[in-house]
């Protein structure tokens, strides 16, 4: 990665042509030539001469703007992809493995205490995330809302009135809900990359995402 950028160190614009570096180069020679310049200065003259020499090479003026393309990427502030619309974990997808009924009943295992089932320690929700190929090459933060169980907000938790059982959480004490996971797709991904998303953080411990990334 640079530690600087050559193209503004001559000041030239990021993919300048070689001609343009040459005359940038002659410019600043003239003013900091350490012998014969108007402002004498062997440092600048030596990190200027440095510069050109690099990016007189054009294999080499390649590569600088690839690492300075990686830098700009990696700088930017994490942003949602696709705008920041959640992707709902099983409504917005038509088919998933395991059968959405399979994938509820143990989710519920993690707050109801019901014996686990076989298949070792995670069940894994494989999903397919299909990306354009701008939204691919920025990178960005995906949001899932995965569906979970929390504490009745009408009970606190009891699964009871004094009156009789709670009729919002059928006495189980805890409802449905949703909690947010999200996922980190690097900048510049490829088609088929594949990502294991756990979801311990939201009380989830038996299962997690088996997310395929593919670009459109």
């Amino acid at each position: 990665m640079p530690k600087r950028d050559l193209y503004s160190i001559l000041g030239v614009p990021v993919g300048a042509d070689l001609e343009t570096i040459k005359t940038a180069y002659r410019r600043l020679a003239r003013q900091v030539h350490p012998d014969a310049g108007r402002e004498p200065d062997p440092a600048r003259f030596r990190e200027v001469h440095d510069a050109y020499t690099e990016l007189s090479s054009a294999a080499r003026r390649r590569s600088h703007q690839i690492d300075l393309d990686r830098v700009r990427r990696a700088s930017r502030p994490v942003e949602e992809i696709k705008a920041g619309v959640r992707i709902r974990i099983i409504d917005d997808f038509r088919s998933v493995a395991p059968s959405p009924g399979e994938i509820l009943d143990h989710i519920a295992h993690n707050f109801f205490g019901f014996r686990r089932k076989s298949g070792g320690p995670h069940r894994r929700l494989e999903l397919e995330i299909v990306l354009s190929r701008e939204e691919a090459e920025a990178g960005g933060r995906l949001p899932f809302a995965v569906p979970c169980y929390v504490a009745c907000a009408s009970c606190g938790g009891a699964g009871s009135w004094p009156w009789g059982v709670c009729p919002r959480c059928r006495g189980y004490g805890m409802v449905e809900a949703a909690r947010r996971v999200e996922l980190d797709i690097p900048p510049g991904i490829r088609s088929g990359s594949r990502f294991e998303l756990l979801l311990d953080s939201i009380g989830l411990t038996n299962l997690l995402l088996d997310v395929t990334v593919l670009v459109a």
